[in-house]
């Protein structure tokens, strides 16, 4: 009796331990299941305070890099094509023969039409000279001569025709695309190949209609590629649109001198980037600054240990600063780096204030 007595007691113990050791992990769960408050941990930031600054005027925008010239290599008669120098890489210049279309039946009747024409001259000499001799009629003269017009224009017609199965280049580039082989038939217009140069090339973008009016044909501007970061190259300006599009944005077109050491291709991304050389003072924050997150590009201000998020309208760009034209006011600290970590209201611990002097 004893013995199950003792075994109950120790079955109870053992069930009792099991019991308060998983309560005990049940706290341990719970107490690492809650929201620690971080609001009352400061934040670690980098500040700025905004200030009237003096900056060239500028503007800079993405274009991607095109040929100069670009054109397409057709016949301007059907046929097959008999010969065909060109590949993709080729080099060609402009009204170079780079094909030939069939011109067999051509030749043929070149020749018959070369006899036909011989026979005219026969006819017409035969003609005239009876004809100031007395012994022929005029009329026969005036016939004998028209015969003769026609025969040439014949000639003349089917040897443009023999000229017009050459296939040339437009203009002076290189082949980027080849579509067709010799042996193939080839109709009007078919695109044998497309030709384009390669340098100098072509940089297009669209300036707002403000600073549209500062810029003029041969003005310089800045290329930067970000393919090759702190390589700087020239653009020229060759072209701006005397009529903008709906948005009252105008087309400029700029030549861009290749590199002497980096040697730009069509469709490489860059920055174009223009200048008027005024001198203008603004109210001037670190692009960092600039939280783009939202609808509306906004900053955090100090307000005291905390930060208040405020509405901007960014201006120009002076390299790492950009204009404030709406939202701040001169004296205004903004914070440029740790923001990834704030909040409306965020508590705030300064590392660094960084004035422009």
């Amino acid at each position: 009796m004893r013995g199950i007595i003792l075994t109950i007691l120790v079955v109870v113990l053992a069930i009792g331990g099991i019991g308060f050791t998983l309560y005990n992990n049940k706290k341990e769960i719970d107490a690492s299941k809650e929201v620690v408050d971080r609001s009352k941990i400061p934040v670690r930031v980098t500040t700025y305070t905004a200030q009237l600054q003096a900056g060239e005027t500028s503007i800079v925008l993405p274009a991607t890099l095109s040929p100069k010239e670009e054109a397409r290599i057709s016949p301007i008669m059907a046929g097959q094509i008999t010969s065909l120098s060109i590949d993709e890489g080729s080099y060609v210049k402009k009204n170079q023969v780079v094909g030939s279309i069939d011109t067999k039946m051509l030749a043929i009747n070149l020749k018959s039409a070369q006899v036909a024409l011989s026979k005219a001259e026969a006819d017409y000499t035969r003609a005239k000279e009876l004809f100031e001799a007395k012994a022929g009629i005029e009329l026969n003269m005036i016939n004998a001569q028209n015969a003769l017009d026609n025969a040439r224009i014949q000639v003349e017609q089917i040897e443009q025709q023999i000229a017009n199965a050459r296939i040339t280049s437009p203009i002076s580039g290189v082949v980027m695309a080849r579509n067709v082989s010799q042996g193939e038939f080839a109709n009007v217009g078919t695109v044998i190949a497309t030709v384009a140069t390669i340098s100098p090339l072509k940089a297009t973008v669209f300036v707002n209609e403000t600073y549209a009016y500062k810029l003029s044909k041969g003005q310089r501007a800045a290329i930067s590629a970000p393919v090759f970061p702190g390589k700087s190259f020239q653009g020229t300006i060759t072209f701006i649109n005397p009529k903008g599009d709906d948005n009252h944005n105008f087309q400029v077109d700029l030549e861009v001198a290749p590199g002497s050491d980096v040697p730009l291709r069509a469709g490489t991304s860059v920055m174009v980037s223009f200048s008027d050389g005024a001198k203008e003072e603004s109210l001037q924050v670190p692009l960092l600054a600039i939280m783009k997150d939202r609808a509306q590009p906004y900053v955090y201000v100090v307000n005291g240990d905390r930060v208040q998020a405020k509405t901007v309208v960014p201006g120009q760009t002076y390299q790492d600063l950009v204009e404030i034209q709406q939202g701040l006011s001169a004296g205004d600290t903004v914070v440029t780096s740790g923001q990834i970590n704030l909040a409306e209201g965020s508590l705030i611990s300064i590392v660094s204030l960084k004035n422009q002097q």
